[in-house]
């Protein structure tokens, strides 16, 4: 029923293929365009649109220079990464965001506390009307 379509992405001008089986998936979910960007383009738009991606570090046992907790080796003296480095790392990033929501809460109290001591404003139209 459906055959593969040779398409030009919109954004680097690249032909790709929109196969048979991705014009089906389409069809089911009701979409009635065709894709305008091959997938590279497409997943640089979602990227983007996401923001950084936020990487944990920790340091590493053999040499002390920084490791992304994503690779398998430290960069700098191949040492492999272990399942400790990623448990300490990991226990560290959750104390920080402990912190900060405890931070976030004692800044909200404050508030509540001043909203409270300030005096209820007294308009002339809030008085009862004396006759």
């Amino acid at each position: 029923m459906y055959e593969d379509k040779t398409l030009v992405c919109k954004e680097c001008g690249k032909e790709f293929v929109f196969s048979a089986g991705e014009q089906e998936f389409y069809a089911e979910r009701g979409f009635q365009n065709e894709p305008q960007r091959c997938k590279a383009c497409r997943d640089a738009r979602k990227a983007a649109a996401r923001g950084p991606r936020e990487y944990f570090t920790a340091v590493c046992a053999a040499c002390g220079g920084a490791v992304n907790l994503l690779d398998d080796a430290c960069p700098a003296c191949g040492e492999p990464i272990t399942d400790a480095m990623r448990d300490r790392a990991k226990q560290a990033y959750l104390d920080k965001k402990k912190a900060e929501h405890a931070r976030i809460l004692e800044l909200a109290a404050a508030a509540k506390a001043r909203r409270e001591e300030r005096p209820v404003p007294v308009y002339p139209w809030d008085e009862p009307v004396r006759s």
